[in-house]
């Protein structure tokens, strides 16, 4: 159990905490859980503060990912900030989840809140599981609940990653109270 709250904070210049060797150019401050073979279940909990004040583009920041490193790698699901939102994306094509739209929430409903995020995952490439839960502690902001790909040899990221843009903000966030089996 991740007890101790860590600061997540990310410049607004375009040209400090970038992620090294990125095209294009990007800032990143996240925690990754162990990887998970394919067929296994795994059970994460983890609080997030965003604060208030924290822009958005048209562009990704992600503030989870279930990211996979079987195939071609990369994110499968993700929760982002964008475009005045929180969203979720789906990234598999066969889960249509732009008609009807991903779970969204305003932005409103994060920034200057403490949030409980629930997953509960079974990896697979054809044949795993995704439950994950959106709380502010008195009601469910989002709910995404899949099944079929959610990626082998995967983990859950979560924190602030995002593509470097003109205009962005200064990102103060938080994590912690982690608890993962």
């Amino acid at each position: 159990m991740l007890c101790v709250w860590d600061k997540l904070k990310l410049s607004d210049d375009i040209t400090e905490n970038l992620n090294p060797g990125m095209t294009p150019a990007r800032q990143r401050n996240e925690f990754l859980t162990a990887q998970g073979a394919s067929g296994t279940l795994h059970k994460y909990e983890w609080k997030y503060y965003l604060a208030t004040g924290t822009g958005t583009s048209d562009h990704f920041f992600h503030l989870m990912q279930l990211l996979t490193r079987g195939g071609s790698g990369g994110p499968v699901i993700t929760l982002d900030a964008i475009a005045g939102n929180i969203s979720i994306t789906d990234l598999d094509p066969s889960r249509d989840c732009k008609n009807p739209a991903c779970p969204s929430t305003g932005l409103d409903e994060f920034e200057g809140k403490t949030t409980v995020h629930s997953v509960e995952v079974t990896y697979g490439d054809t044949d795993g599981s995704f439950k994950y839960t959106v709380t502010d502690g008195s009601k469910t902001l989002l709910t995404y609940n899949v099944t079929g790909n959610t990626g082998e040899d995967a983990s859950i990221k979560f924190g602030t990653y995002r593509r470097v843009v003109d205009g962005m903000t200064v990102v103060r966030a938080a994590v912690g109270d982690f608890t993962g089996s």
